[in-house]
């Protein structure tokens, strides 16, 4: 599965790589540019986005296994994004039936949950 990856240091062009594998404190990616040790990331794919740094480098074959350390992983990105251009007022609030606005609102204390 190709995923975008960028560093947050040093030179940060972002970079495309291959997920090689997945395990629960650690992914690891093939690049073709080397990654130094200790540097931080972004890997972003669909609606995901993982933090860490990169804990290993190795040489091998025409490209670069690195093995990033993962310390957050983010879920239903686009779902965020989405709710946070709604608050920013980027995109229009949700619209309510006329039933809902009857009432107050969705959110109306006096309509059940």
């Amino acid at each position: 599965m190709k995923v975008r990856l960028k560093p947050l240091a040093g030179d940060n062009s972002e970079m495309q790589v291959e997920i090689a594998h997945v395990s629960p404190p650690a992914l690891r990616v093939l690049t073709e540019a080397p990654l130094a040790v200790g540097t931080p990331v972004e890997l972003e794919a669909d609606d995901l986005i993982v933090l860490g740094e990169v804990s290993s480098a190795v040489a091998s074959q025409g490209h670069y296994t690195v093995t990033l350390g993962v310390s957050h992983c983010f879920t239903l990105t686009a779902d965020l994004l989405r709710l946070a251009r709604q608050m920013r007022g980027d995109f229009p609030a949700p619209s309510f039936t006329a039933e809902e606005q009857s009432v107050g609102g969705a959110h109306s204390p006096e309509r059940p949950q």
